[in-house]
């Protein structure tokens, strides 16, 4: 089976449809204006592969014409993002994991091209950090915000935008408390930052350490509100052996320990996070990574992870694109988004996924529908339970010869004549004709949705075997069915 058409392809079915004296002036001249019909070749060469796609994941087992795959579960959507900055290298800058990044498309305009920010988001699935000096590019994945193939779509270089609520906000007149815990007590009656500003960069304007630009690490509530900033400390280092792991522990040997999360080492400049409610500041010597091993030797502090106390301390929350020119971009696009067709499919034949199970499983239990509710079904089921004692069950269905219920005499007649099938009511002897045993009056719920289920006389000592029949056909017969069991005396005629 042939997969989609490709654009190539669409073209050439082009060119053999229509006159030669139509298309040859077209393809031999770049100016003249070829790419209205190829542009409408792309797109039918789209809508082709959004056939195939659709149709092949209709099909829940593959097969061996399957020109894409079968039926999946959802999945998300993920890409490489590459992220670079232009201004502040003295400034370590994490952009934390969760940030969105937006798809943005350019419009054809009046006056050139509009942008225009599409319904695809995109999560980063780590932190982005430059350390000090490092301008990028830094690579970065980032998952789309929810499955489908639609967000596969994003040609390169579309996801261009960071989400960055609140940049710019600004406030004049904060309180830096004591203690050094670089907790900021806001001032009320202006812009305030809020659990949306978490992971962004702030810059203090004024006050002792005016000029210094730390994360937001956390908004703490309150009347005023406070919220923390990072503990950031800044180190000269002159030497270093192994490599640190990002987010490991630090330690410098005091009593007690001095001890700081690790951020980059980057231009011998040491980035580290104090994990104390009480930061203190690395001396010169020797640093130590908890988890890796690794050494560095301190010989200078650029920054003091404390903060001084000060009040009227002016503020800013730096936009990352204007104030650190950070850019992103994506070199391909997004790929592993899937739709949750198979779980659509299990959900039309009512098998619902069950809590972690995977496609494989989940695809062959739909594929392979559960052997019940047929009639054909519930005589395996109770031979299966009877197969070691040489027995079966007879089945008989409303309706059909092995149960077809009671009728007013028929008798003889001009169509059937001296038919005994035909004989019911008043004229039967089942002693004499013993398949007129199943001629019986049903009631009004039995003449429909019902069956009995015949099953051989046992010896003594069967209940058990009788039991399991009977709970095994209740468990697979169909939904508002009714049965009987009874014991076969004649044999299943």
């Amino acid at each position: 089976m042939p997969g989609p058409l490709t654009r190539d392809q669409i073209t050439s079915l082009w060119r053999s449809v229509t006159d030669p004296g139509y298309h040859e002036p077209l393809l031999g001249n770049p100016e003249s204006g070829l790419e209205v019909v190829t542009q409408a070749h792309e797109q039918l060469a789209r809508a082709s592969e959004m056939i195939d796609r659709t149709t092949q994941a209709s099909f829940i087992l593959p097969w061996s014409g399957q020109t894409d795959e079968p039926a999946a579960g959802a999945s998300y959507a993920t890409v490489d993002l590459t992220l670079a900055r232009t201004r502040h290298p003295t400034t370590p800058l994490t952009i934390p994991a969760g940030t969105v990044v937006l798809h943005v498309i350019t419009e054809p305009g009046e006056e050139g091209g509009v942008e225009y920010v599409t319904s695809r988001r995109y999560l980063l699935t780590e932190d982005a950090v430059f350390g000090v000096g490092e301008m990028g590019p830094l690579t970065v994945e980032a998952v789309a915000e929810r499955p489908g193939y639609a967000h596969n779509l994003p040609l390169p270089g579309t996801l261009s935008r960071l989400e960055q609520p609140g940049s710019g906000l600004a406030n004049g007149d904060a309180e830096v408390l004591a203690g050094g815990a670089c907790v900021v007590e806001l001032d009320d009656s202006s812009d305030q930052l809020t659990p949306f500003q978490v992971g962004q960069t702030v810059e203090l304007l004024s006050g002792p350490d005016a000029g210094q630009r730390r994360r937001m690490t956390a908004w703490l509530g309150g009347a005023p509100p406070q919220v923390s900033l990072a503990r950031t400390g800044i180190y000269n280092v002159s030497a270093t052996s192994g490599t640190f792991i990002r987010g490991e522990t630090l330690s410098q040997f005091a009593i007690p320990p001095k001890l700081h999360t690790f951020v980059s080492l980057t231009h011998n400049k040491l980035v580290g996070i104090d994990v104390r409610s009480t930061p203190a500041a690395f001396g010169v010597g020797t640093v130590t990574g908890l988890t890796s091993g690794a050494a560095a030797t301190i010989v200078g502090v650029e920054q003091s992870p404390r903060l001084t106390a000060a009040t009227g301390v002016a503020w800013r929350v730096l936009d990352w694109g204007d104030d650190f020119g950070v850019t992103v971009t994506n070199a391909a696009s997004p790929s592993r988004g899937k739709s949750p067709m198979l779980d659509e499919l299990g959900w039309e034949r009512g098998m619902g996924r069950s809590s972690g199970e995977t496609d494989s499983a989940y695809r062959s239990r739909v594929g392979y529908p559960a052997d019940t509710v047929s009639p054909n079904a519930i005589r395996r089921a109770c031979n299966k339970i009877l197969e070691p004692l040489g027995q079966s069950v007879c089945l008989r269905e409303v309706g059909t010869s092995k149960l077809p219920g009671l009728f007013f005499d028929a008798g003889a007649s001009v169509d059937v004549p001296q038919d005994p099938e035909h004989n019911f009511a008043f004229d039967m002897d089942p002693a004499l004709r013993p398949q007129d045993t199943w001629k019986v009056l049903l009631s009004y719920l039995e003449f429909r949705a019902f069956f009995l289920i015949g099953v051989p006389l046992l010896p003594a000592g069967s209940e058990e075997t009788y039991q399991a029949i009977y709970n095994e056909v209740d468990r697979i017969r169909g939904g508002g069915v009714g049965f009987v069991m009874v014991i076969e005396n004649l044999g299943c005629i």
